[in-house]
């Protein structure tokens, strides 16, 4: 164990009994995981994150550190679905979800499902709801243009 006024590159490792190298916290460990990656000539692409094989959030040993999809893009979410159908559409064309609930904490969720969903990221689409007591209409209104 190394002592709290330590100097140098060990102020920030210390060994542990499962034969991983620790950072001193969660942030610096990621950090230090992707400077190793940036060593190896890996460069750094969106919807990747380094992660370790032993599962330590702390460890940086160089043999531990893999390079992995994000979660959030390879499980599939509830809206998925919908934006799949939502990016398929013409502009101006829209599809109903009859049993959806009418309140707006419900619909601002749906919205932001829709939204974040990596197909439908570019279009822009309006959600209104249907005249009975529940279902939500969704709408395509057009597509986000890239730089501006």
């Amino acid at each position: 164990m190394i002592g709290p006024y330590a100097q140098g590159d060990n102020a920030m490792q210390t060994v542990t009994k499962k034969d991983c190298v620790e950072a001193a916290n969660p942030s610096l460990g990621r950090r230090t995981r992707f400077q190793l990656l940036a060593q190896r000539w890996i460069g750094r692409k969106y919807g990747f994150t380094v992660d370790s094989l032993c599962g330590n959030p702390l460890c940086i040993r160089d043999e531990h550190i893999i390079y992995r999809p994000w979660k959030a893009l390879t499980k599939p979410t509830k809206w998925g679905e919908y934006a799949k159908k939502l990016a398929a559409l013409k502009v101006g064309k829209s599809f109903e979800v009859a049993d959806y609930p009418h309140s707006q904490t419900e619909i601002s969720k749906l919205r932001g499902g829709i939204g974040g969903n990596r197909l439908s990221r570019l279009v822009r689409f309006a959600v209104r709801r249907l005249s009975g007591s529940t279902g939500v209409r969704i709408t395509k209104i057009g597509i986000w243009k890239m730089g501006g």
